[in-house]
This record gives C-alpha cells, structure tokens and sequence, in this order.
C-alpha cells in the first residue's frame, strides 16, 4: 500500500509538471524571464527605405580664398596706418599712407620742366621771327666791318713788317685779329641762313624728345605720389600688424605692414584615395565638417569652395570632406541605435517585436560619417528599432513605447 501512494504521487506530480509545460507552450527564454517585470519605456523608429548619399571621405585643411602681405610699393616714411588686427576692410579703402612732402615737391618740378620744354617745341615749330633775322643781319654787317677794319691794318703792318719798321709781334698781333674777324664773319654769315631758313628737322625732333622725357618724368613723380597711397587689394580681415608711424618702409626688399586675408569663401586643400580619383569630377557637391562646429555642415563643390559669409571658419582649421557620388536606398537606422556586444565585433539593435518585448538582433551595419547607419542584414523595413532606453535591455523585457517616430532621416 506504501508504494501504491507513492505512485499515485509520482503520477500526480507528473500531471503537474506537463500542465506547467503546456501553459509555457511557444514562449522563449527571454520571454519566460521577463514574466511579472515592469514595462521599461522606451522611443523607437520604424525602420524605412530611404533614399542615401553615396560619399567619398577626404581629409584636408581650411585656407582663405585669398590672402595677400600688403604694403607700399615705394619706399618712404609712415605717416598712418588706417587699419588693425581683426578689422574688416572693404577693396579700394586706404589702408596705408606715407609721408608726401617730397613727392609732392619732386612732382611740382616736373610739372615746371615740361612746361619749359613745351615752349621751346612750341618755339621751333614756330619758326624764326623776323626780328632774329633782323639781328642776324645786323650782326652780319657788324662782323663784316670788323673783317674789313682788321683786313686793312693787317695788310699795312705787314708792308711795315717787311720792310722792318715794326716789330714781328706788332704784326702777328694784327694777323691773330683779322682771322678772328674773319671767322667772326664767317658765323655771322652762318647764323643769317640758318635764321632765314628756319628749325630743322632735327631741331624739331630734339624739341618733342625733350617734351616726351619731361612728360615721363612728371608721369613718374605721379605715380609714386600715389603709390605712397596703399589700398586694400580685396575685401577681406586684417589678421596682422607689423608696422606703425613713424617707422621707414622699403620696397626692395618689400616691407610688409599689414596681412589680409579673404575668408568669404574659404578653400579646403586635401587629398583623397586614388581609388577614387575616377568617381570626382569639378562641380560635383561635397559635404565639410570641422571640429571646431561638429554639428554644422557646410556645402561646396569640388574643386571645395565654401562660402563663408559669418567667418566662422579659419585657415588652418582641419575639415573632413564627403564628396557626394551619388543617390541609392538603402535601409537607415540613427547611430545611437547600434550597439557593439563587448568583446566581439558584432553589433546588435533592440527590436519591439509585436507582443511589445524587447529582441536583441544581430545586424550587419555600415556606418557613414552622418547621424545614420545603414543595415544590409538583420532588419526588415516597418520594424521598430528602440532608439532610447536600449542600453540596459538585455532581451525579453517588456516594454512600453512612448514615442515612435518614421524613419531617420538622411539628408
């Protein structure tokens, strides 16, 4: 009778365990382990195709759009120095003027010189007046009356000095003034026909060349008149001071008194894989992030020119570059989403599976330098991925969705 009850318990305990096993009949692990917990809540995103850039990631640095050392072109004295570190200037507006004394002076001078030598042109061109011939013939009459006078007592002191009644020195004396009288006649004759005749024509010549050398000259005491002016070459900031009043300034070697750059629009220098030098093109979009903003994009074209209207960015800051190739679709979930399991490489998402429990899920991801990771493997467009309160479930928890959003965007 002992072992009868003994069996008949055994077979009641069976009964028990199988009824146990069939109230838990389709239920998993992770199920049966979240049984009687509390709700967690959570944010999720409903996974969706969307449309997704293509990129090709470069490195590089920020310069200016241009920059230049800006200083006089000649030497000289600074008088002022209109501008500071950190102003902006506009093209055109005077930055640097030196001293203008003696440029002014040395202008004043030319001006004067041209002035004289286009009269004298003005006075070839003109011609001999007839008063000049006047005093040429004059002059003519005086010289032949010399000649003659010195011709006579010439001729009478050599008669005398032939016969010996005046002494040699006495007659050289008398010869020495007729030739001089008769080269006086001579030029006199001379300047009569030239005076009748007129400016020649390289009297002419000469008269304009004079006049073009004044006219450079005067043109060369203007120029350095205002090249002692220094003006902004572009629009753009003054980021250094070298020079102040006062101080000599030479243009060989050239001295530099301010540097200015133009950061309107700012370059990014950088180089990218040659593996994918055949997928860039000039004008194709491209994408630039620096640390200094990371959670700004800014957009340019290849060759990357980036308008910089605020200056927010400056040369030598570094920039990571995605040049766009191209549009797919492609499954996206935020990066937040992905976790990494410790010690392996693989990476997994928390799913709100239809009965609202947590699913750990294994995906193969690709990640983007963006604020979205695309799946190839492991998710299906319309599941809900947990975006927030992920990180302490484990799987199997039941959870409770307190905010569902569509798909992340991508762009």
């Amino acid at each position: 009778m002992i072992w009868k009850k003994c069996a008949v318990l055994g077979v009641a305990s069976l009964v028990f365990l199988s009824t146990s096993i069939g109230c838990n009949k389709g239920k998993t692990e992770a199920e049966n382990k979240g049984e009687g917990q509390t709700a967690v809540p959570v944010e999720v995103i409903t996974v969706e195709r969307r449309d997704v850039i293509s990129y090709v990631a470069a490195t590089g640095s920020i310069s200016p759009k241009q920059e230049s050392n800006v200083g006089p072109r000649i030497s000289g004295r600074i008088e002022k120095v209109y501008a500071d570190e950190g102003d902006e200037v506009k093209e055109g507006e005077v930055l640097i003027k030196l001293e203008q004394e003696e440029l002014k002076i040395a202008k004043n001078q030319a001006e004067a010189a041209l002035k004289v030598a286009q009269a004298n042109l003005n006075k070839v061109l003109a011609g001999t007046r007839e008063e000049e011939i006047q005093q040429a013939e004059a002059g003519l009459a005086q010289a032949k009356a010399n000649v003659e006078d010195a011709e006579v007592n010439f001729l009478r002191l050599k008669i005398l000095f032939e016969t010996h009644t005046v002494a040699k020195k006495t007659f050289d004396n008398a010869e020495t003034v007729y030739k001089v009288a008769q080269a006086q006649y001579e030029a006199a004759m001379e300047r009569l026909k030239m005076a009748k005749k007129g400016p020649t024509k390289e009297d002419i010549e000469i008269a304009r060349a004079q006049v073009r050398q004044a006219e450079v000259v005067l043109q060369m005491a203007k120029q350095k008149l205002k090249d002692s002016i220094t003006v902004a070459p572009f629009s753009g900031v003054v980021v250094g001071k070298f020079k102040n009043e006062g101080e000599y300034v030479t243009s060989t070697p050239a001295t530099e008194v301010l540097h200015l750059v133009d950061i309107s629009r700012v370059k990014v220098e950088g180089s990218i894989p040659e593996y994918e030098m055949a997928s860039v093109s000039v004008g194709q979009e491209a994408e630039v992030k620096v640390d200094a903003y990371p959670d700004r994009v800014f957009k340019g074209e290849v060759k990357i020119e980036i308008p910089n209207g605020d200056y927010s960015l400056k040369g030598g800051m570094f920039a990571r570059v995605s040049i766009i190739k191209g549009k797919r679709k492609a499954l996206v979930i935020p990066r937040e989403a992905v976790m990494r399991q410790e010690g392996v490489w693989l990476y997994h998402v928390i799913v709100a599976g239809d009965t609202k429990r947590a699913e750990r899920r294994v995906i193969k991801p690709i990640f983007t330098p963006f604020g979205y990771v695309e799946v190839e493997e492991g998710l299906k467009e319309g599941e809900k991925v947990v975006v927030k309160g992920q990180a302490a479930l484990e799987g199997g928890e039941p959870l409770e969705i307190v905010k569902e959003e569509k798909g992340h965007e991508t762009s």
